[in-house]
Parts: structure tokens; C-alpha cells; sequence
């Protein structure tokens, strides 16, 4: 169980780092979709669907 929620929070830390990345203007095609692969296979798409609803609201 400690590993799970371990690699539960390398994605959801993997996850804003690609916010960083996308607030700096730096995010690439690619990173983004290894991050977005990364949370649909372990459970976290909607975690990255909330923080990319954020940080598009941040820029309006």
C-alpha cells in the first residue's frame, strides 16, 4: 500500500511540474503527452484535468 500512494504522488508531482512548464511557456508536445499518459494509466486524469482548468483560468 506505501507504494502505491507513493507513485500515486510522482504523478501528481510529475503533473505540476508540466503546470510549471505550461505557466513558463515551456511545456513540449511531448511532455505533455507523456504527463497525460501517465495520469490515465495510474488513476490521476481527473487530478490533471483540475490543475489544467486552473492554470487556463490564471491566464484569462
Amino acid at each position: 500500500m506505501p507504494f502505491k500512494i507513493l507513485q500515486e504522488n510522482n504523478v501528481k508531482a510529475e503533473i505540476l511540474n508540466l503546470m510549471g512548464s505550461i505557466m513558463l511557456g515551456k511545456a513540449t508536445k511531448d511532455e505533455v503527452h507523456r504527463v497525460t499518459k501517465l495520469a490515465q494509466d495510474n488513476g490521476q486524469f481527473a487530478f490533471l484535468k483540475t490543475e489544467l482548468l486552473s492554470v487556463t483560468n490564471q491566464f484569462k
